[in-house]
């Protein structure tokens, strides 16, 4: 599940589809809050760290890219 939105987040994003730019911010963050409350309840598991690790990268880089999307600064 969460597999298929990443890929297309990441299809969206490498288009440069402005709707994406705020999913990136969204979906990414949804996922990490889960993990998080997934290695609380249930111990650790790889994948979420993994998946915590993967969106402290990408919740930020697209919160850029959304904030420089807004301010009108994204040449196309």
């Amino acid at each position: 599940m969460f597999g298929t939105i990443y890929l297309i987040l990441s299809v969206g994003l490498a288009k440069s589809v402005n709707i994406f730019y705020l999913l990136g911010v969204i979906f990414p963050f949804a996922g990490a809050t889960l993990a998080i409350i997934r290695l609380h309840l249930y111990g650790f598991e790889v994948f979420s760290v993994i998946n915590i690790g993967f969106d402290v990268f990408v919740v930020p880089a697209c919160a850029f890219l959304f904030i420089k999307y807004r301010r009108g600064r994204i040449i196309e």
